[in-house]
């Protein structure tokens, strides 16, 4: 079995801004779990575990979607932050793409349909574009500190978002490991295994 989603990655600079802002932020949040440098993605589908077979199949269905797709690469600017569910009971810490979201959403809503045609689960969350900044363990609580990382407005810059990854993740006893599988660059939709 094979733990895996499909996500994109913003560039090295915006990736750079990010993980400057989560140094200056950890200081007075130690116990929240920071997501490191390599995991700093948007995820677009979260597949589950799947066997091989079907990883297969998806890497063969999406390039052609892609072709039928009506956007190409886009430029993504991230920026501010927030919380889910809430700043009463936090459990996770995002940035949301200020430019690009239309773009994103669009392009999830084809991988949906393709992952679905292929027999996964349909998600029943509304999709909403993040890039998780940290988790909230249950004895982190909420109130003032989140509510003045609300209040920062950090803008972290743009990228050119030209690759649409797969990645495997392998479950450890020091977080997730990600690892490209297969990536799919969106201005010609060719495709490069890993």
């Amino acid at each position: 079995m094979i733990r895996c989603f499909f996500c994109l990655e913003p560039d090295h600079s915006v990736r750079k801004n990010i993980w400057e802002w989560i140094q200056r932020k950890r200081r007075s949040a130690p116990d929240l779990k920071w997501v490191k440098w390599e995991n700093l993605h948007i995820t677009l589908k979260f597949c589950g575990e799947i066997v091989p077979d079907l990883r297969d199949d998806l890497m063969v269905k999406i390039g052609p979607a892609l072709q039928k797709w009506k956007g190409t690469s886009f430029e993504m600017s991230l920026g501010g932050v927030g919380v889910f569910p809430g700043t009463k009971r936090p459990r996770v810490l995002w940035t949301a793409p200020l430019t690009g979201q239309s773009e994103i959403i669009d392009l999830q809503g084809m991988i949906e349909k393709e992952c679905a045609g292929s027999g996964l689960a349909l998600e029943r969350r509304p999709f909403s574009p993040h890039l998780t900044l940290a988790r909230v363990g249950r004895g982190s609580g909420g109130g003032n500190f989140f509510l003045d990382l609300l209040n920062d407005r950090p803008c972290f810059g743009s990228s050119r978002i030209k690759v649409l990854t797969f990645m495997e993740s392998i479950l450890g006893p020091k977080g997730p490991v990600y690892t490209p599988i297969f990536r799919y660059d969106l201005e010609n939709t060719s495709v490069e295994t890993l």
